[in-house]
Parts: structure tokens; C-alpha cells; sequence
């Protein structure tokens, strides 16, 4: 078998990932969440992002992001049995793609009927602790 010859920038990300094709947790932080970071932080503290109006659909997803987090420990696992009984082999672009829209869609139903409608409730109870 001849290997191929990879590009020296190819070799962080390989180092990355283990041999079953899972990232290497530590890695995983160094990579994305380092760079999730910065991105944040840069988009909150310039004084453009004070000026730029967000379009509803962003605010809503926005909103659904700790939805997102709590529905996607189930939703992915539920979409990936799925997806695995369908009698064709999807390419990973089509595996990753409905992946992520029922994730999204999933947190957004569960943000409009249980979170908003919890934190409208909370928001009008007296506090307990006065």
C-alpha cells in the first residue's frame, strides 16, 4: 500500500484524534473551546456588536441554547439509531446534517413549551427568600 504524502499542517489535527476516530479530550478543549472563547469574547466587548441588530430566528436559538444543551444528549443518540436502520449508507455530510437540524429543532420546541413558559412562571412568583 503507498502512502500519501500529508501537508506538515495536517499534523496537529491527526494528533488530535485517536485511533477509533474520537478527539482526544484535552485536545478537544484546545481546539475548540479556546477558539469558542475568544470568538465570544471578541464579539461582546467591541462596541459594534451594541449597534447590530439580530434577526429574531438568532435570538430565538440564542434563547434555546441551554435547551439545546440538555435535549442534545438524547436527541443525537435517537436520530443516530435512525439514521443507522435506514437501508442505504448516507455519506457523513448527510449523516451530520440531520443531526444537527433535529438537535436544534428538538431544543427549540423544548425552549417554547417547557423553559419559556418556566422562567414566565418564576419571574412572577414572589421571591421566597424575602
Amino acid at each position: 500500500m503507498k502512502r500519501r504524502n500529508r501537508p506538515i499542517s495536517c499534523l496537529p489535527f491527526k494528533l488530535a484524534f485517536k485511533t477509533d476516530g474520537t478527539l482526544v479530550p484535552i485536545l478537544r478543549f484546545a481546539f475548540f473551546g479556546i477558539a469558542a472563547a475568544c470568538l465570544v469574547t471578541t464579539m461582546t466587548l467591541t462596541p459594534m456588536s451594541q449597534k447590530i441588530l439580530i434577526p429574531r430566528s438568532v435570538l430565538l436559538l440564542e434563547n434555546a441554547s441551554y435547551s439545546l444543551y440538555l435535549t442534545h444528549v438524547f436527541t443525537l443518540p435517537a436520530m443516530l439509531l435512525v439514521l443507522h436502520r435506514m437501508p442505504f449508507d448516507l455519506p457523513a455530510w448527510a449523516t451530520i446534517s440531520p443531526l444537527f437540524a433535529a438537535s436544534v429543532l428538538i431544543a427549540m420546541i423544548f425552549y417554547v413549551v417547557f423553559e419559556k413558559p418556566s422562567q414566565r412562571f418564576s419571574s412572577s412568583t414572589p421571591d421566597a427568600t424575602n
